[in-house]
């Protein structure tokens, strides 16, 4: 299992950094769903529920990773509390992203994280 841990995608403004990593050699036939991405804030994958989010959520489910997040000061929490979600070791599920709140945890791999 590895962890990658990114920070400020801020929507698709910064994704480059990831699908660069993904679809370069770093990442080529290297990772599995077994495998995690923390985006550690600002992600801007809800932000005004529009197509933008829509394009954000789709990127992340193209890699081939579980992907976590946890909230930052530019992602809309009054939308995010509107999902429906799902618990996951500890954190919630929400449009097939994990998200572990701030002041929350998680588990990965029955660690605490």
């Amino acid at each position: 299992m590895a962890i990658i841990l990114a920070g400020d995608t801020h929507g698709m403004t910064d994704m480059d950094k990831l699908t660069d990593y993904f679809e370069g050699f770093e990442g080529l036939g290297v990772y599995t769903e077994k495998d995690y991405l923390v985006i550690l804030g600002d992600v801007g994958i809800l932000w005004d529920g529009g197509t933008g989010d829509k394009k954000v959520r789709s990127t992340l489910e193209s890699f081939p990773v579980t992907t976590l997040w946890i909230d930052g000061n530019h992602d809309n929490f009054d939308l995010l509390e509107k999902y429906e979600t799902n618990m996951w070791h500890g954190g919630k599920e929400a449009c097939g992203i994990y998200v572990s709140r701030r002041r929350g945890a998680s588990k990965i791999s029955g660690q605490d994280c």
